[in-house]
């Protein structure tokens, strides 16, 4: 049920409306014709994964306006931090953040939380990916390389976190 939700980004950011978490201003579109006119929102992502595996935060950087499907898979300019370069606190608060957001859509086990913080600082929810990727260049193993943990060691762990 939760990831059915989650894959629903219009409820899953009504629900985090519900509870005071704080995401990105929206629209709903219904077709081309009631499309304003976009900007981009923001220049970097953080990723959080649950706390129980206890993953560190990822920066991503692009010189794209959006982190999209050709700055994900296709760019060479794309930059990913781990460490990311934010305080303790501040990667605490992200991991913080991103739990409340699982709870809060009802998601348990693993799953990546993307996060933006804003130029004023405010960190914003943009989304819950209940089935990351798994490749080698994935953010998720990537995060868990970082925090010392191999590729089948991430395995045990999604599993243990995931059916209890």
């Amino acid at each position: 049920m939760a990831s059915a939700l989650s894959m629903d980004k219009l409820r899953t950011k009504l629900c985090w409306q519900g509870y005071w978490l704080v995401t990105p201003k929206w629209c709903f579109l219904q077709d081309e014709a009631t499309a304003p006119r976009l900007r981009p929102v923001g220049e970097a992502d953080l990723d959080a994964c649950i706390e129980k595996l206890g993953f560190p935060v990822i920066r991503l950087e692009t010189p794209n306006a959006f982190y999209d499907y050709e700055a994900k898979y296709q760019a060479t300019t794309t930059q990913y931090h781990c460490p990311c370069g934010l305080s303790d606190e501040q990667e605490q608060f992200i991991r913080d953040l991103a739990v409340t957001a699982c709870k809060v859509v009802g998601v348990k086990g693993w799953g990546r939380v993307d996060v933006f913080i804003d130029d004023l600082g405010q960190y914003q929810l943009i989304e819950i990916n209940t089935v990351p990727g798994m490749t080698d260049h994935s953010l998720v193993p990537m995060a868990a390389r970082q925090a010392g943990m191999d590729f089948d060691e991430l395995g045990g762990r999604i599993l243990e976190t995931s059916c209890g």
